[in-house]
């Protein structure tokens, strides 16, 4: 995603979508765009698909941290009462 957000902030807009100055000045075919803009979509679905992969690994991973810090705060209270 680097590399599109340097394009998108150099062009002002995602590669393969004609700029709304593009467009003003030339127009546009309905057809193509329609195309392009199913493929950005379907670009956009599996991005969000692969975020939420990685969010479910690490919600897992502070779950498991946190009881660790429980299991660990428990015995220096057994630890300190003793």
């Amino acid at each position: 995603m680097p590399e599109l957000e340097q394009f998108i902030i150099k062009n002002k807009h995602l590669p393969e979508i004609p700029s709304a100055e593009q467009v003003a000045k030339e127009g546009i075919e309905l057809g193509a765009n329609q195309a392009a803009l199913l493929k950005k979509i379907e670009e956009l679905t599996l991005y969000i698909i692969d975020q939420n992969k990685e969010l479910k690994k690490q919600n897992e991973k502070i779950s498991k941290l946190e009881d660790k810090m429980a299991l660990i705060e428990k015995k220096q209270a057994v630890h300190i009462a003793q």
